[in-house]
């Protein structure tokens, strides 16, 4: 019996390292396994229709307080 997730034959974790820290797990309906994926991936896959579905942008604005963001300073860069 694995201990572990990645221990499963169906989990495709691909190299574990830093880069995969806060990567969230998806299930491949294609091939039947589950796998880590970054969360910006599947926001975008979301959205890939010009449309993200209406409970999600309920949710976020009810969890983000435009007061608690600050603008402290801007940077354009070098032209």
């Amino acid at each position: 019996m694995p201990n572990r997730l990645r221990d499963f034959s169906d989990f495709n974790t691909g190299d574990l390292n830093n880069s995969k820290n806060n990567y969230v797990i998806k299930y491949n309906f294609s091939d039947s396994s589950y796998s880590l994926v970054s969360p910006d991936t599947i926001l975008s896959g979301a959205a890939s229709d010009g449309d993200i579905p209406d409970d999600f942008v309920r949710e976020v604005e009810d969890e983000v307080n435009l007061n608690n963001i600050a603008f402290l300073s801007f940077d354009g860069g070098q032209f």
